[in-house]
């Protein structure tokens, strides 16, 4: 899905895959360029895997930060029996994601995530809680 490279990142676009549809990629290999209101930055692949279809190709733009933009398979997968998940039900639930920072907080602070989604009132982008969320909360 669409990676939030900030904060306050609520849709970025697509620079340029740099792999192809059915190519096989190691994790630290950069699978694509993104492009956000501040500058164009490179995403590394977490894991081994397959880019297996693209869903936003080159030039992509307005992409919403958490929507599907490609479908990857695990290494080893045959591509030709594989079976894709149907897009429209690939979106995040932004709600059940935190930044790296908010996590922390919520952490140090003994706060579940389930207490903060039900507790805290969400303004970030696509209703994601974020630190000023918290430190309000607190």
């Amino acid at each position: 899905s669409m990676p939030a490279m900030s904060p306050t990142m609520n849709e970025g676009g697509v620079t340029e895959w740099k792999f192809k549809e059915g190519d096989s990629f190691k994790s630290g290999d950069i699978l694509l360029e993104v492009e956000t209101d501040k500058s164009q930055i490179d995403v590394e692949a977490q894991d081994d895997g397959i880019l297996a279809k693209i869903i936003k190709a080159d030039g992509s733009k307005d992409v919403p930060v958490g929507e599907a933009i490609a479908i990857i398979a695990e290494p080893g997968d045959d591509l030709a029996t594989l079976e894709l998940p149907e897009i429209k039900s690939m979106k995040a639930d932004p709600k059940q994601t935190f930044f790296p920072s908010v996590a922390s907080l919520l952490e140090a602070n003994k706060i579940s995530k389930e207490d903060a989604l039900s507790n805290i009132k969400a303004s970030g982008p696509n209703g994601r809680i974020v630190k000023g969320d918290v430190l309000a909360y607190l």
